[in-house]
């Protein structure tokens, strides 16, 4: 037995040794100059760790990583990350032991450390036990909140929410006499944080504790003399009106004050969410108090506050009556539609074609129609993109009289808009117009600007015009494609302009797929072979791939006798590509 004895001794005197030779050189990595060989070996904690032992990294590693906290962010980051994946290694019992290193992190200064450490700090706290949670993190937080620097209290503003969740009432009561207290830090970046945090906290509260404890606090922060503090109210008060209702008085008046604020950040911050606000009230709020203010936002001073309300008009209209749109927001919309500010009108032209499913056919014909085709001859270009964007909406509601009548002149201009955005718009609404207007009118009225727009200066347009006559002879049939398609395919193969060929391919390679075999033999690999022989190699090459796509289509009888011939002859060409492309679709052929 003392012989066996004195071996377990040997071997465990081993160990300690080998121990005590990783934490050194670890030691050692982390004490050099190189910051790389330093970031290296964070890289490798884990590793560290493991050869250490859970015992040793709690005794040991993780003292040591508190006397070198003082180092690089980069390398703080990495300690942090590095650290969440000791959790298993030392034991769920002793997951605290974590603690120390991360909550010196949480107090540095650069933002990205101390966030990474309060998300290890959240991690390590959901997976303890209620006890674990009283003894370690509570006090963590209780020190945190009371330390000397703001990085510190920024940091328990974040932890405070998620550790109330699962604490008892004594402790709930504590945590938010402690976030009250933050909320009051004469350094705005802590207010800053606990207002940004306080709608997180709301979610774990009922609403009489809410009305209680934390409505004089939001009240505070909503009047904070900083703009940066105020303009978190708005998602405050969203978050306290999902739980305490609209019928508060003490949350009226604060919304009310944030509506007016002086900055006019706070006022575009309540735009963006007006809807949300809206939504959580009732019907009488809406028409009573939201609307009010809404309107005000409308006309305010800014522009970027009445490019922010007009983004929103349809979705208030939706939560009001139609007579009160009619007297209450249309006219400040004629007023918007000559804005001086070109994204204001950018904005509303964005939304306003949103209205017509909610006023109706009638109303829409009135009041909607008129404000689009001034909005459509705007000068700024995203003006008129916007509208296009959105015009189906109209076309929807109006019906096809109203829309020949009043929108399709319109659309015929924007055809030949100098932006080709615009142009490109107008060719994807031209197959809704289609289906619309029917064979006959579409065809007198529209199928010429259809062709011409294959021959547009811009490679984009002639592509979606392309694809757009493939959507329009499905709707219509073949037999419109050999009459209004077809000719123009021909008579731009035969362009001077190289591209305006190369569309004449593209327009074959999108229309084979639904024509008929006679139109395939007898129009569309007639004119492909003959283009086989033009002088610019583009040219050439993508007849290959052309051909290659039309002999799926046709019989191997005529693959045989028209198609390999033209492609063998330029298996010869004096360009590459082209020989390259021309031996692929002969191995095509011949599968």
């Amino acid at each position: 037995w003392a012989h066996i004895v004195s071996i377990i001794v040997d071997q465990i005197s081993e160990m300690a040794g080998e121990q005590e030779e990783v934490l050194q050189i670890f030691a050692d990595e982390m004490k050099t100059e190189d910051k790389f060989l330093r970031l290296n070996a964070v890289r490798n904690l884990s590793v560290v760790a493991t050869a250490l032992g859970g015992e040793a990294t709690r005794e040991h590693l993780l003292p040591f990583l508190q006397e070198v906290l003082d180092d690089d962010d980069e390398i703080l980051l990495c300690i942090a990350e590095q650290v969440s994946n000791l959790t298993e290694l030392v034991g769920s019992e002793n997951t605290h032991s974590l603690l120390p290193v991360l909550e010196s992190l949480a107090s540095v200064e650069e933002n990205i450390v101390r966030a990474k450490a309060v998300e290890v700090i959240i991690s390590i706290f959901e997976e303890m036990d209620s006890e674990s949670v009283n003894s370690h993190i509570f006090p963590l937080v209780t020190r945190m909140v009371g330390a000397y620097w703001f990085t510190s209290k920024k940091s328990a503003c974040e932890i405070i929410p998620p550790v109330y969740s699962r604490s008892d009432n004594e402790t709930k009561e504590k945590l938010v006499e402690y976030f009250k207290n933050l909320a009051e830090d004469e350094i705005p970046m802590v207010r800053k944080s606990a207002a940004n945090e306080l709608k997180n906290l709301v979610g774990f509260m009922n609403k009489n504790d809410i009305v209680e404890d934390l409505l004089p606090t939001y009240h505070d922060l909503a009047h904070d003399d900083q703009d940066s503090v105020r303009i978190l109210g708005v998602n405050n008060s969203t978050a306290i009106a999902s739980v305490v209702g609209d019928d508060n008085e003490a949350l009226i008046t604060v919304i009310t004050d944030l509506f007016k604020d002086k900055s006019w950040r706070v006022r575009y911050a309540m735009a963006e969410k007006v809807d949300v606000l809206c939504e959580l009230c009732s019907p009488q709020v809406r028409q009573a108090f939201v609307l009010r203010r809404f309107m005000r936002l409308m006309k305010d001073s800014e522009a970027e506050v009445r490019a922010a309300s007009a983004r929103k008009i349809s979705a208030i209209a939706k939560g009001i009556s139609v007579e009160s749109v009619v007297e209450n927001i249309l006219p400040i919309v004629d007023k918007l539609k000559v804005d001086e500010e070109k994204y204001v009108r950018s904005a509303l032209a964005s939304d306003i074609s949103n209205l017509a499913p909610l006023l109706g056919g009638e109303i829409c014909v009135q009041r909607i129609v008129p404000l689009v085709l001034e909005l459509l001859k705007d000068e700024f270009s995203e003006v008129r993109f916007n509208i296009i964007n959105n015009l189906d909406e109209i076309t929807n509601i109006i019906g096809i009289e109203e829309l020949a009548q009043n929108l399709l002149h319109a659309i015929v201009q924007l055809a030949e808009d100098p932006q080709w955005r615009v142009r490109i718009k107008i060719i994807e609404y031209t197959p809704l117009l289609a289906s619309l207007l029917g064979e006959t009118t579409f065809t007198e009225r529209l199928s010429a600007l259809c062709i011409a727009w294959l021959g547009d200066r811009v490679f984009s347009v002639r592509q979606a015009a392309s694809e757009n006559l493939h959507t329009i002879t499905q709707l219509f049939g073949i037999p419109w494609a050999n009459t209004n398609i077809i000719p123009k395919i021909q008579e731009l193969a035969h362009n001077s302009n190289y591209l305006y060929r190369m569309t004449s391919l593209f327009t074959v390679s999108t229309l084979c797929a639904i024509v008929g075999p006679e139109e395939i033999q007898g129009i569309m690999i007639p004119l492909v072979v003959n283009m086989a022989n033009d002088s610019v190699p583009n040219i050439r090459f993508n007849v290959c791939k052309t051909l290659q796509e039309l002999s799926l289509l046709v019989d191997s009888n005529y693959v045989q006798n028209e198609i390999k011939p033209c492609l063998t002859q330029l298996l010869e060409d004096e360009d590459r590509d082209v020989r390259y492309f021309a031996s692929l679709a002969l191995q095509k052929c011949n599968q």
